[in-house]
């Protein structure tokens, strides 16, 4: 079986960090020194993301994968797409998962009748077709859209544009991760979890809305949530003060 990039470093409970489409795990570089200090860190490229091999990765395989390359049992922090592959780890091996954390992201990522707190699925396939026509494009307009309005260092920004650059990932991969966010309907599988869950979003997120955030609570009482005013769809960048004092709260700093 083919196997994942890893980075890993610091020392304590373990903490395994899990990104969103399109991204790698540059994207927690920020916040990794101060996570460092507290916690013994593993990083997972996504398939066919950064470092990662380009292989397929239907739900079952990347489930695999992931679990390949991690502690046997850790808190896991899954941002946006990251959130929802890290859910489906807590509902079908719970004994691998201390604590679910996530951050920005959906049990349904695109709206249906039943389930409106998501974006509207015609703004997904719009993204999935210009995709074809020009992934680079794609990309810069998805990370932009990350931090529209909200109040970031734009020096921070640019080094992520030039880390997704440098580790690019692979149009297979890109097309993959789309189709699990289509795919993927966690509603079920979030009510029935009974692993302890905290559930973070921002308020001036354009990918998640911040809605979702009480209809989550809904499905179960036992998430807790927090909602962080000024920030978008990557609170860890543009607050990382904020998102770490979170994670020791749930972890038991």
């Amino acid at each position: 079986m083919p196997q994942l990039y890893t980075q890993t470093l610091g020392a304590g409970p373990d903490l395994v960090l899990v990104h969103g489409w399109g991204m790698n795990s540059t994207i927690w570089q920020p916040i990794l020194p101060a996570l460092a200090m507290k916690y013994r860190v593993t990083c997972i490229d996504l398939p066919g993301h950064g470092r990662s091999p380009d292989v397929e990765w239907p739900i079952e395989r990347a489930v695999d994968l992931m679990l390949a390359v991690a502690p046997s049992c850790a808190t896991w922090v899954g941002w946006s797409l990251g959130g929802m592959l890290a859910t489906v780890i807590a509902d079908q091996f719970p004994q691998r998962v201390s604590g679910l954390l996530t951050v920005a992201s959906n049990v349904r990522f695109t709206q249906t009748d039943q389930w409106q707190a998501a974006i509207p699925a015609d703004m997904l396939a719009s993204f999935a077709q210009a995709l074809e026509r020009d992934p680079s494009a794609v990309l810069q307009r998805f990370v932009a859209l990350q931090f529209l309005g909200v109040p970031v260092d734009k020096g921070v920004v640019k080094q992520i544009q030039r880390n997704l650059a440098e580790h690019s990932a692979s149009l297979n991969g890109l097309r993959q991760g789309f189709k699990l966010l289509g795919q993927l309907d966690l509603r079920e599988v979030f009510a029935s979890l009974d692993v302890p869950m905290f559930a973070l979003f921002g308020r001036l997120d354009k990918l998640v809305p911040v809605k979702a955030a009480k209809t989550i609570h809904a499905l179960n009482a036992a998430v807790q949530i927090t909602i962080i005013e000024q920030a978008g769809h990557a609170p860890f960048v543009s607050h990382p003060s904020q998102f770490i004092k979170q994670v020791d709260s749930f972890v038991g700093h």
